[in-house]
């Protein structure tokens, strides 16, 4: 058990220097967007790229989650026909999918269509990358290409929309050429091209990835919508500025859906390797419990803290978004406690098995959404989030337990949920002396929940 977790530990601090340090270069992105653009253009950046990370996955069609699951099988096949196979799927999937853009857009009209195209594509094949090196392995690699992708992107993003005063259009230049960049540093470091041959690729195994991923699909497409749809409802019935709004409390939130992602990176990978052992339910339980207790006082400290740390990264026209962020990062908590339920689901590969929450939740979301967002606004939107993660949760907490005893300290989980709720209630008092009192009990209840999860950090194990 502490090797396991020891090893999960060493995992989770490599993918965070990727993530986590990638992640916080792109947070000076806030700056520069609510700084250098107003309110509309912000929102209509946020929908270009909502709309981009829906269209990803379907050029792929997913199948570079395939690939990661293949190469961690130590009974799979070859980890060169799993990657040249799943390359050459993903040529044919963009063939065809440039046909059906091209025809598409021959009857509309949109300014920015070359350059989203051109993003959709590049952005596939840099998940496809991405994932060929956790598979094999190559976690230093891994950790540059994610820190170098965002620090190019931002250094040509600052300089097109300050300098040159480009706008969202050089932004997606900025986005354009960061990912060509470290797509070519993966294909040169990794000698891709004189290690091809035809001979490596298998149509059955073609088959057999598709056959894991496209399931996925649905379920992407599901936590799509449960995080990002309602953005649409925004921009429909509040327009672009709320948009606007709503999409930087979003990236503000998006502080600990990076930290999940870290987390998330060495998970996968941990529970598939050691899904088979004998003390497999401890295990899982274990890790759960230390991981959402880590994860909730965090928020809550957060949450403590919120109305000044944002003074300090905004402009004052954005500053409202402080209002949002606590219902989102508490949305993002749910849907990193749910994901962390569905990895048990990709252990066994029934990836269908996932699909029937995440619909639950998104249908949930959807309804409350367009329920809540005439009276409450904003607030309704970041809520019905909320609740569709946490729909999503439980269902699966339900549905999880055909598969395992996962035992969840449900007194302490349900106690951090409810005074992180509180603390939300607090700070929109707006009162002073109360925000102060709450950044002391949050420090309290941090240094209190955590310190035996710290101590075994420090030690490098998890009992």
């Amino acid at each position: 058990m502490a090797s396991r977790g020891k090893g999960l530990l060493r995992k989770s601090f490599i993918y965070s220097l990727g993530v986590i340090g990638g992640k916080a270069i792109y947070f000076l992105l806030i700056p520069i967007l609510t700084f250098c653009m107003s309110k509309g253009e912000v929102g209509r950046y946020d929908i270009i790229l909502t709309s981009i990370a829906l269209l990803c996955p379907i050029v792929s069609l997913y199948i570079e989650q395939g690939v990661l699951r293949w190469l961690l099988d130590e009974k799979s096949e070859s980890s060169d026909e799993v990657i040249y196979t799943a390359f050459v799927t993903i040529l044919r999937n963009c063939l065809v999918f440039s046909l059906l853009y091209w025809f598409l857009f021959i009857w509309i009209e949109f300014e920015y269509k070359l350059l989203v195209y051109i993003l959709i594509i590049c952005n596939a094949f840099f998940f496809y990358c991405q994932c060929v090196l956790r598979g094999t392995g190559k976690s230093v690699l891994y950790v540059i290409l994610n820190l170098l992708n965002p620090l190019l992107f931002i250094i040509f993003a600052f300089s097109s929309v300050y300098f040159l005063g480009m706008g969202i259009e050089g932004i997606l230049i900025a986005q354009v050429y960061a990912a060509c960049a470290t797509i070519i540093v993966f294909v040169l470091k990794t000698h891709f091209i004189p290690r091809f041959s035809l001979a490596l690729v298998d149509r059955r195994l073609s088959r057999s990835l598709l056959s894991y991923s496209i399931p996925l699909l649905p379920n992407f497409f599901s936590w799509w919508g449960i995080t990002s749809a309602n953005k649409y409802l925004v921009l429909c019935i509040l327009g672009l500025e709320a948009n606007g709004i709503y999409g930087v409390a979003q990236r503000l939130a998006g502080v600990f859906l990076m930290i999940n992602t870290a987390f998330y990176s060495a998970w996968t990978e941990e529970s598939i390797i050691h899904y088979e052992k004998e003390d497999r339910d401890s295990y899982f339980s274990n890790i759960f419990n230390a991981y959402s207790t880590l994860f909730l006082t965090t928020i809550i400290l957060a949450i403590s803290v919120l109305k000044p740390g944002v003074k300090w990264v905004i402009d004052s026209d954005f500053y409202e978004v402080w209002k949002y962020v606590p219902i989102l990062c508490l949305g993002v908590a749910f849907n990193a406690f749910a994901g962390f339920l569905g990895t048990i689901h990709l252990c066994e590969k029934k990836t269908i098995d996932v699909l029937k929450t995440s619909l639950i939740g998104l249908l949930v979301t959807i309804i409350l959404g367009v329920g809540l967002i005439g009276p409450f606004d904003l607030y309704g939107v970041a809520f019905a989030m909320l609740a569709g993660n946490a729909t999503v949760f439980v269902a699966r907490l339900i549905f999880i337990r055909k598969i395992m005893s996962l035992k969840i300290d449900k007194l302490r989980f349900l106690s951090l949920t409810c005074f992180a709720f509180l603390s939300y209630g607090l700070i929109l008092l707006d009162q002073k002396w109360i925000d102060r009192c709450l950044i002391g009990c949050a420090l309290v209840l941090f240094a209190v929940y955590n310190q035996n999860t710290i101590q075994r950090i420090l030690k490098g194990r998890i009992r």
